[in-house]
């Protein structure tokens, strides 16, 4: 025998005593095997399949913390939010010392907009583990959640130090800057997170923004066809492309954008506005009308769709329609300015 093929075959004898000893993964059919298999699918975005995967280990092993951990973490992606409670607090009374328990549990009351109860468990994950990154990402979101922009940033900060490639904390601070009229931060951020992962549309799309916010309208347009390159269904980038239409005049792109975007979400109540808002400028006032109609159906409390409805009938010669629109207006608005001008409108019209 060549000497070369001494190590070779000595690593084929070692391969095999491995396998037959059990010593290369879990054993199948184990709650372990089916806890990995789970994790494996969760990974391809097969949340269903891993949910099965995960009960099975459950089954298995009813003392696993991490399987209900990771349960939740499916159930929560699905917006199962109350299933996820459900298993996170399983988790936490087989390890109350699991901070990733609490941080998900977290993560499930966002997405049910309890952002006190989220922010109290991730309190109580930091304490248990100050270095867990996505606890203060998660709080982040609640404070982003309850519009207290600064602690969210904080937040932000602390879990982009901790994970410096957390692309999620990079693409949810650039809203907040963007909120802030800080468009070149945030334009930075969504760079960054672009780097890490260059198949996030919702950085593109944040990117988009902050160029509207600059009047770059071209490269916002860049941008959003980008991110719905990524994902035709995502209807937040079609209403930022919209309005980069909108900002260059370009009405009718800007239309079958907002065509688009209520095909896919008709319950969107700005989309609706922001058209009507176009038909105004195209003098298109019945088609305006019609579009705010709607958007009150959905949200009687939504200001705009009032003061587009308003000028839409003030066009037209309805004067009564329009002066209880911007009466209806002004008490629903909070700027002074908007205020004013809804009284001046009023004025003119009662001459």
């Amino acid at each position: 025998m060549s000497r070369g093929r001494i190590p070779v075959l000595f690593g084929l004898f070692c391969l095999i005593i491995s396998v037959l000893s059990g010593c290369i993964g879990p054993a199948r059919g184990t709650a372990e095997w089916h806890y990995y298999q789970g994790n494996r699918l969760v990974n391809k975005s097969r949340y269903d399949e891993a949910i099965k995967e995960y009960t099975e280990a459950i089954e298995l092993d009813p003392t696993s913390a991490a399987a209900y951990v990771n349960r939740a973490s499916a159930y929560k992606r699905m917006g199962q939010f109350d299933l996820a409670i459900g298993d996170c607090n399983k988790a936490i009374e087989l390890d109350p010392n699991l901070a990733v328990a609490y941080a998900n549990k977290a993560s499930a009351y966002n997405g049910k907009g309890q952002f006190d109860l989220a922010i109290g468990d991730c309190n109580k994950a930091i304490e248990l583990d100050p270095n867990l990154a996505v606890a203060y990402y998660n709080r982040a979101l609640a404070y982003k959640g309850k519009g207290q922009f600064d602690l969210a940033i904080a937040d932000y900060n602390n879990s982009i130090y901790l994970h410096p490639k957390y692309a999620e904390a990079y693409v949810n601070r650039a809203f907040i800057y963007i909120a802030y009229g800080q468009y070149d931060l945030a334009i930075a951020d969504s760079n960054k997170a672009i780097e890490i992962d260059p198949n996030y549309a919702e950085a593109y799309n944040n990117r988009a923004w902050a160029y509207n916010g600059k009047d770059q309208s071209d490269l916002a347009i860049d941008d959003c066809n980008k991110a719905i390159e990524l994902n035709p269904n995502y209807a937040e980038a079609y209403y930022t492309r919209a309005l980069a239409y909108t900002l260059k005049e370009q009405y009718d792109l800007a239309i079958a954008d907002y065509n688009e975007i209520i095909e896919l979400d008709p319950s969107l109540v700005s989309a609706y506005v922001k058209r009507a808002w176009i038909y105004n400028e195209k003098w298109r006032y019945g088609l305006a009308i019609a579009d705010c109609n709607k958007a009150i159906e959905l949200n009687p409390n939504y200001a705009e769709a009032y003061s587009e409805r308003a000028w839409a009938y003030k066009q037209q010669g309805g004067k009564a329609e329009a002066i209880a629109d911007f009466e209806k207006y002004m008490t629903l608005t909070t700027d002074p300015q908007d205020i004013k001008w809804a009284r001046q409108e009023i004025e003119e019209l009662s001459r």
